[in-house]
């Protein structure tokens, strides 16, 4: 009977860890979508040479389906005005990256403990001319 009580208890555990090992590796290609589409939409601020609100909008709705989220919670800002090539425009993306952990209740953990901000603070180059 001890055996059999250890062994539930053994085998609970590690379940546990099995599921969070496979949520880390969710975690990270989720992760690596986000850089992509954030990447992408350094290029598109680097030919239109500001942030614009069609531009905000399409990576809002990007890292909304990729994070199961709403597009309320994603924050993008920075320069509005097109600025001429050779100039700097700078941006900031903001979003909470939910589900780090698989099963917060039998690790014991708030659901807030289980998240983390992605914040981006960059710049690029601008390719934008007025023609």
């Amino acid at each position: 009977m001890k055996n059999l009580i250890t062994a539930v208890g053994c085998t609970l555990l590690l379940m546990a860890v099995l599921l969070q090992f496979v949520q880390s590796q969710n975690t990270a290609l989720r992760l690596a979508a986000v850089d992509n589409a954030v990447n992408s939409f350094r290029e598109t601020v680097r030919q239109e040479g500001c942030v614009s609100e069609r531009n905000e909008d399409d990576l809002k709705d990007e890292l909304a389906e990729i994070l199961g989220c709403e597009t309320a919670d994603v924050h993008v800002d920075g320069d509005r005005v097109p600025k001429e090539r050779g100039s700097f425009v700078t941006y900031e993306i903001n979003v909470a990256i939910p589900d780090l952990v698989a099963d917060t209740g039998f690790w014991g953990m708030d659901e807030e403990d289980a998240e983390f901000e992605y914040d981006v603070k960059k710049y690029a180059a601008s390719e934008f001319t007025y023609r």
